[in-house]
Parts: structure tokens; sequence; C-alpha cells
């Protein structure tokens, strides 16, 4: 989606782009399942190139440069691509752990080189929540014979190992190209507190979502659009950190939202969003 100004004068130009789809992934292809709605990184990565064309065809070289390089640029994907492959076996990923959490994070930030190269200077990026332990990821993880109600900790870790990570490899673009400047908002940690103790944070109810069916509601069904069409709808949402299967609710949303765009740095370094508009 784009939005700018109706008269795309280079004056008044002002712009923001984003690239939402159902489902995100940071590889390309993956031949162990299909899935539908799905953009990868670089087919956004082709959208961005494009919006950028058009940024130099209506204002110039110079304000579409400087326009560029104050932009903030704010990426929260990877999930899908440790949970899809190992929910669709969990006794076998397509490779070796540590040798495809490479792939994934090298795929990244090759992405994020692409963008610095086209003016892009400042990056937030949000690391992976615990999909594992998601209404979701304890459903599956029962179904696959593990202890009821416990958090499918090989998908965790994955997750935390991409998380652990992922400091360094932005480092490393910092250290490489001059500029590059990056912020880590860590929703990780931000998922774990309110699924461990839900309420210190205004929570009654953190391992179970408020819509979907089967146990913890872990299966995706809300809306009674897909195949599966019976579900059942909490009362109060606010008492839930999730909504569904794997995704917060409104009021969790909040909470992320604000720490985000003004949180202390035991939440987001080295600058929360607001700072990261104004250097």
């Amino acid at each position: 989606m784009v939005k700018r100004s109706s008269s795309l004068l280079p004056v008044d130009l002002v712009m923001v782009a984003s690239y939402p789809i159902l489902l995100v992934m940071i590889l390309k292809k993956m031949d162990i399942f299909i899935l539908l709605l799905l953009l990868d990184l670089q087919t956004q990565l082709t959208h961005f190139n494009e919006l950028v064309e058009l940024l130099v065809n209506k204002s110039g070289s110079q304000q579409s440069q400087q326009l560029l390089t104050d932009a903030v640029y704010m990426f929260s994907t990877g999930s899908n691509d440790y949970a899809f492959p190992y929910l669709t076996n969990p006794k076998k990923l397509p490779f070796p752990k540590e040798q495809f959490s490479e792939m994934v994070l090298g795929n990244f930030t090759a992405i994020l080189q692409a963008i610095y190269n086209k003016g892009g200077r400042k990056f937030i990026i949000f690391t992976l929540p615990p999909e594992g332990c998601s209404p979701g990821g304890r459903a599956f993880n029962a179904q696959i014979g593990g202890k009821s109600g416990e958090c499918m900790q090989e998908l965790s870790g994955l997750l935390e190992m991409h998380c652990n990570a992922l400091p360094k490899r932005l480092t490393q673009l910092q250290q490489n190209f001059k500029g590059f400047n990056f912020t880590l908002f860590d929703l990780y940690k931000l998922f774990t507190q309110r699924i461990d103790n839900p309420s210190k944070y205004g929570f009654n109810v953190s391992i179970e979502a408020c819509c979907g069916t089967g146990a913890f509601k872990g299966i995706n069904s809300c809306g009674g659009k897909r195949q599966l069409k019976e579900y059942e709808l909490c009362k109060n949402v606010t008492d839930y950190v999730f909504f569904d299967a794997s995704h917060p609710t409104e009021e969790a949303n909040q909470q992320f939202a604000q720490l985000l765009w003004n949180g202390t740095t035991d939440v987001i370094a080295a600058h929360n969003l607001k700072s990261f508009f104004q250097l």
C-alpha cells in the first residue's frame, strides 16, 4: 500500500509504503510445503525498487535520495521460515538447525544490504516471537505426543537461536557499511513476559487463545472460513494475550506498539522508534 499527497509535488511529497501479507517468509522457495498468499522478501524488495523508481520520477534524484535516507525501515519477519518446515515434519528439518538458521539470516541481511544500497540507513528489526509457546504451538505439541500444556520447545529453541544470532549479523552490517544504523525490538522477550506472568501486564489468560477450537483453542478455525468451520470465541478479549493460535490481541499489540514507540533499552535498543525518527 502506498499513501501519498494528492499533488505529488516535490515540496509536499509524503509517502508511506507497507507490504503486508497473510504469510511472509524470508526464504524464497521451500519445496517441502506449498503456501498460498505467500510474499517472500525478495518479491517485496522488487516492489520497493519500483517505489524508488516512482520517487525518482516524481520528485527527482536529490529529494528522493534524502527521503530514502531519512526513512525508517521496519521488519517483522522470519517466524514462518522456521515454523512451517517444523510443523510439516517436526522430526526432520530440511537442513541441520545451524545451517538452516544461517540460510534465513543470510537471506535477510542480503535484503537489508540491498535497501542500504538504495539509500536506506535506519532499520528496526523485530526479534521473533516464541511460537512454540503460542496456543497453536502448545496444541501441536500435544498432537505429536508432547506433554499436554507444554511449549513446543524444539520450535522455540530454533526461534531463540535466530534471535541470539541476529545482533551479531546486524553489527557486522553496521561495521561494513558506513551509516548503517539499526535497532532491535525484543518481541521474543515481550511475549515471554506476558505468557509467563500475564497478570503483571493486565491479562488473565496466556496459554489459550480467545478464538479457535481444540486444545488451547490452538487450531486456527476462528471465523469459520477455513476447512474447519467450528470455533469458539471468548467473552472478554482483553483478558487474553493471544487472539488466535499465534497472533496477539489488540490489547497486547497496543502494549507492544507503545514500547516500540518510546520503550526503554531493555526491550528496544539502541533507539526506540520515536528517537530513531529524530536521528
